[in-house]
């Protein structure tokens, strides 16, 4: 998956402070051991870089559907934002 952010130089981090429940902080952490993500910076912006897709392909006129291994729609999922 890539996103082109429209610039051709790197640029230079940007500190964000987030205020989280613990509930959403512990989510967060599962999906970095999960994922192998080695921050929680990683993880938000790998969740950033999804969204925009998917946004994008919405925008194309595309749903997104979950397929089992074994190619088998079993649910297409619409996501409204």
């Amino acid at each position: 998956m890539q996103t082109n952010t429209g610039s051709a130089a790197p640029q230079e981090p940007v500190r964000v402070q987030f205020e989280l429940t613990d509930d959403a902080l512990r989510r967060i952490e599962a999906i970095q051991r999960r994922s192998g993500a080695q921050s929680i910076a990683e993880v938000v912006r790998n969740a950033l870089q999804f969204h925009e897709w998917q946004i994008g392909v919405e925008d194309q006129g595309f749903n997104l559907a979950l397929v089992e291994r074994i190619p088998v729609v079993r649910a297409v999922v619409t996501f409204k934002f």
